[in-house]
């Protein structure tokens, strides 16, 4: 069981050897063990076009489906899970996230209740506008 005060001690040491190194610290904050990595750079700079797509999606000019622009919000809670799992997973494991499966397991799940969301309101758009059976 993951224990609170382990996290808290892991993510503290994770902060205080955040750059990795030479002395074979690993970067908490790097997707791969590449202690310069473009991936996490591009990976933070994606979250300010993200915002502005769900600011015009939230608009009424849109007419996204009731509940289409919540779900889209929620995959903000599927990255906010992920970079703590990903912080863990290397500090106590010295792996990545997607390594580790129960962490990456628990932080997938996230993204399955996005999917699920998105796809519950867009379904209810659609079925609502179809006509009734029979061509009434």
């Amino acid at each position: 069981m993951l224990d609170p005060g382990t996290a808290v001690a892991a993510l503290s040491t994770a902060v205080a050897a955040g750059g990795g190194g030479a002395d074979g610290a690993v970067s908490a904050w790097s997707v791969t063990s590449i202690t310069s990595d473009f991936a996490a750079e591009l990976f933070q700079a994606s979250l300010f076009p993200y915002l502005a797509f769900l600011w015009l999606l939230s608009r009424k000019e849109t007419k996204t489906p009731e509940g289409g622009t919540f779900g889209f919000a929620f995959l903000l809670v599927f990255v906010v899970a992920t970079i703590p799992a990903g912080i863990y997973a290397k500090t106590e494991y010295n792996e990545i996230l997607a390594n580790v499966d129960y962490l990456h397991g628990i932080a997938e799940s996230f993204l399955t209740l996005t999917n699920l969301f998105i796809v519950s309101a867009f379904r209810k758009a659609v079925v609502g506008k179809q006509p009734a059976a029979g061509g009434e």
